[in-house]
C-alpha cells in the first residue's frame, strides 16, 4: 500500500474528525466582497441588474429582475477584450469591431447551447438549469470597463487612450441567463469551487494569504496528479488533504471536504456525481466541466446537486493539451501561453476532484501523468516559474541548467521571488 508525505518537514497534522469549526459558507466572500467594484450596467432587454455578485474567470455575473422574477445575468467581459483587441490591432472602431466579431460570437453561442444541452442529457436536468445565450448590447459606465480591460491583461494593453470613466459605452457580447436558484440562501451549502494555488502565491493581494510553501507545493501536485493516486485512500489521505487546503488557500474547498468526511449523506451526493462526471471525461475525451468556478457546482443541505454555472468556457479537450504542457516541461522546454493556461487549469481541476473523491471515498481518479523518466521537481518548478513571470516566455530560462537546485531556480534566473 502507498504511504504519502503530509508535508516536507512531516509536521504534525490535525485530522478531520478533529477539525472543531467548519468555514463559514463561501458565500461571505463572494457576495459581500466583489473581485472589483463595478457599478451594474444600465437594464437591457426586459432585465433590471440590481447587485454585482461576483466575477468568474470570463463574466461578471449580476442578480436583477426580468418580468418579475428573480434572475442571474453573466455577462462575458472576456469577449468585450477581445473586441478592444481587434480594434488596437485592427485599428478599427468600436463598431467595426462589432461588426467583425459577430459571426464567431453567434457560433460560439451555438456551441454554448449544444453543450448544455449535452450536460442536461448527461447529469440531468434537475441538476442543470435551463439558461439563455444571447448576443446582447450592454451599456456600463466607464470605470467598470476600465476594470474589465485590465483584467488579466498587461496594463494598458487593451486601454484606449481617450476612456472616458464618466462616460457610458454599448459592448456588444455574449448573455447567458438563468433563473435564480434558492440554492444561494442555503447557509449549509458547499461548492466544489477552489483557488489556483500558484496564483494566490503569484498574485500575493490579500494581507491574510500565506506565501506558497514550494515544497509543499510540489508534494500536494505529485501526490494528487500521477497513477499512484488510484491506491490513495482516505485514511492515507488526511495529511494530504490537510496539506492541500493550505497550499490552495481555499476556504470553499476546506469546508467542503470537512463536510464529506462528517456527512456520509453528502459523502454518497459526492460520489454519485464524480461517477457521472468520470462518465463525461470519458464520453468527451478530457476536462469538459468546470468544476472549480465559484458556485459552479453546489450541494445543498439535502445533499443535491445543482451544476449552475459548470459549463466549460471552450469545447476544448483540454487533458491532451496539458499533456503536451507537461512533455516540454519534462523536456526543460517552455509551453505556449495556451498550453501553460490549459495546463494550470487541468493541475487544479485534478487536484481539487481527486480530493473530493479521496475524501468521499470514491475510486474515481484524475491523472496528469508525467513522461517515464522526467524530474517532476522540474516539471512543477517550471509551471510555477512561467506562471509568476506573468506567462512572458523572455523572463523564464528555455532550460533548466544542469544541477539546479530551488535557489537557483527560483532566486538567481526569475528575481528573489519569495521576498
Amino acid at each position: 500500500m502507498n504511504s504519502y508525505p503530509t508535508t516536507h518537514d512531516a509536521a504534525p497534522v490535525t485530522p478531520f474528525s478533529e477539525r472543531i469549526d467548519i468555514p463559514p459558507p463561501p458565500a461571505n466572500l463572494v457576495r459581500d466582497v466583489a473581485f472589483f467594484n463595478t457599478e451594474p450596467p444600465l437594464p437591457f432587454d426586459g432585465f433590471v441588474p440590481t447587485r454585482h455578485l461576483h466575477q468568474t474567470g470570463q463574466s461578471l455575473v449580476y442578480e436583477g429582475t426580468d418580468s418579475g422574477k428573480s434572475v442571474v445575468a453573466k455577462i462575458n467581459y472576456r469577449e468585450v477584450q477581445l473586441t478592444f483587441g481587434h480594434m488596437a490591432k485592427m485599428g478599427v472602431s468600436l463598431k467595426e469591431a462589432h461588426d467583425a466579431l459577430r459571426a464567431k460570437r453567434s457560433a460560439r453561442i451555438k456551441d454554448f447551447q449544444e453543450r448544455r444541452q449535452s450536460y442536461q442529457e448527461h447529469f440531468g436536468k434537475e441538476r442543470v438549469p435551463d439558461e439563455s445565450s444571447e448576443l446582447k448590447t450592454v451599456t456600463v459606465q466607464g470605470a467598470t470597463l476600465e476594470h474589465i480591460l485590465g483584467v488579466g491583461c498587461d496594463n494598458g494593453q487593451l486601454m484606449p487612450a481617450n476612456l472616458d470613466l464618466s462616460h457610458t459605452y454599448e459592448l456588444e457580447t455574449l448573455v447567458r441567463r438563468q433563473d435564480y436558484d434558492p440554492i444561494f440562501e442555503d447557509p449549509e451549502r458547499v461548492t466544489t469551487a477552489t483557488r489556483y494555488a500558484e496564483l494566490v502565491w503569484y498574485n500575493k493581494a490579500p494581507e491574510n494569504t500565506k506565501p506558497l510553501d514550494i515544497e509543499d507545493y510540489i508534494t500536494v501536485t505529485e501526490a494528487l496528479t500521477q497513477p499512484s493516486v488510484a491506491g490513495m485512500t482516505l485514511k492515507e489521505g488526511y495529511g494530504i488533504l490537510n496539506t492541500l487546503i493550505d497550499v490552495q488557500d481555499s476556504v470553499w474547498l476546506e469546508r467542503i471536504i470537512t463536510k464529506i468526511i462528517r456527512n456520509p449523506r453528502l459523502a454518497t451526493d459526492v460520489r454519485e456525481f464524480l461517477y457521472a462526471l468520470d462518465a463525461y471525461h470519458v464520453k468527451t475525451g478530457g476536462m469538459s466541466v468546470d468544476a472549480i468556478g465559484i458556485d459552479n457546482i453546489l450541494f445543498d443541505s439535502h445533499g443535491r446537486c445543482h451544476m449552475g454555472d459548470a459549463l466549460e468556457t471552450e469545447s476544448t479537450r483540454m487533458l491532451p493539451i496539458a499533456q503536451l504542457a507537461v512533455k516540454h516541461e519534462s523536456q526543460g522546454e517552455l509551453p505556449t501561453r495556451w498550453e501553460a493556461n490549459i495546463l494550470l487549469n487541468m493541475l487544479n481541476y485534478t487536484r481539487g476532484i481527486n480530493a473530493l473523491a479521496i475524501a468521499s471515498e470514491s475510486p474515481v481518479r484524475v491523472v496528469l501523468p508525467i513522461p517515464q523518466g522526467a524530474d517532476h521537481r522540474i516539471v512543477w518548478g517550471r509551471t510555477l516559474a512561467l506562471v509568476e513571470a506573468g506567462y512572458d516566455t523572455d523572463k523564464v530560462p528555455h532550460r533548466i541548467p544542469e544541477g539546479y537546485n530551488l535557489i537557483s531556480l527560483w532566486g538567481d534566473e526569475l528575481g528573489n521571488l519569495q521576498d
